[in-house]
């Protein structure tokens, strides 16, 4: 991605928790682009390809440039991102973003991590467990719908690279 090896040690960029990012993908035809942590809003006029504008992807696979965007909110620290053709990303089509800032959820040393014993404790951690099953089970039904919609192609190698572009260099 962007010309960089994986590094697990090295992330591709720094990023802030809590702000909007806007990139620009390409390459993402050939290797449909997939974003961990986050959902990405497609803001090219028209839309690109198969993806309507104003709406929210997990993966994107169009041709020519994508403009997208995605708020850096409710979890941080390590953002992978790959070509969702697993052979693809097990060659090297993989890397990550380091997520940095407060408040970061994300933190092992916050509240949400401490361990008790409380029954309001419990009671919440069941709440919290229950309604992230029946969001969870509505995005499956959702992604299932999606994936049902697409059409079945031939893996293509990795001859094109992706490439993202942000407001800042990468």
């Amino acid at each position: 991605i962007n010309g960089k090896p994986w590094d697990k040690d090295i992330p591709l960029k720094n990023i802030d928790y809590g702000k909007v990012y806007e990139w620009s993908i390409s390459g993402s035809k050939k290797h449909p682009f997939h974003l961990h942590l986050y959902h990405m809003k497609i803001v090219t006029p028209g839309g690109c390809g198969a993806h309507k504008e104003g709406e929210f992807y997990d993966t994107i696979s169009a041709p020519g440039d994508c403009e997208i965007q995605f708020k850096a909110i409710d979890i941080g620290q390590r953002m992978i991102m790959h070509c969702h053709v697993l052979s693809h990303e097990d060659m090297g089509a993989i890397h990550w973003i380091n997520v940095t800032g407060t408040p970061n959820p994300n933190n092992i040393n916050s509240p949400e991590y401490a361990c008790c014993s409380s029954t309001t404790t419990i009671t919440s951690l069941t709440t919290t467990l229950l309604a992230a099953k029946k969001f969870w089970t509505t995005e499956l039904a959702v992604v299932s719908s999606y994936y049902q919609q697409l059409q079945p192609r031939a893996l293509t190698p990795p001859d094109q690279a992706i490439h993202i572009v942000a407001s800042a260099d990468m």
